[in-house]
């Protein structure tokens, strides 16, 4: 009886300590992009390398620009990626979004869309993971991660131009 009590308590001892290293996760962000960079392959090849550079998951919906910005309204995800300067200037202006930078253009001269990174305020979704979503800002706006644009190509053709400033 002795025994099974021993083991009993050393069981529940051992569970106490190696249960809650197994159930912390990994940090992960949550983005809202347009449909370009999912569709393109862009995230799919810069992911590993953030999460390689920063132990955090990115994870991320690819819609509209207008649904993006709704999806930071809502506070639903930390963090944009959009390309339509008036409506990202209006989303900050009404304090949804801050810490808007510059971090790529899309196309040739014929079209080119300028690409912004956000974090979601902070102040407004309490809930937002704010420090990380600036840490996916700090880093998308890196030389390493400027220079993983620069190279990234589909169907051997440059798609995104690196501006980060």
């Amino acid at each position: 009886m002795k025994n099974i009590v021993k083991i009993i308590v050393t069981a529940c001892i051992v569970s106490f300590l190696v249960i809650p290293a197994f159930s912390q996760s990994t940090p992960s962000l949550m983005m809202a992009t347009t449909t370009s960079t999912d569709n393109t392959g862009l995230l799919e090849y810069l992911a590993p390398a953030f999460t390689s550079d920063t132990g955090i998951v990115l994870k991320w919906v690819a819609t509209g620009t207008g649904k993006a910005l709704k999806l930071g309204e809502n506070c639903d995800v930390d963090v944009l990626m959009v390309h339509a300067p008036a409506a990202e200037k209006k989303f900050v202006a009404d304090g949804f979004g801050v810490a808007k930078l510059k971090i790529l253009v899309e196309g040739d001269d014929g079209l080119k869309n300028q690409y912004s990174v956000m974090a979601v305020d902070p102040g407004l979704c309490a809930n937002v993971k704010y420090e990380t979503a600036l840490k996916f800002a700090d880093w998308i706006t890196s030389a390493r991660a400027q220079q993983l644009i620069a190279e990234f190509k589909l169907l051997g053709k440059v798609l995104f131009i690196p501006n980060a400033k």
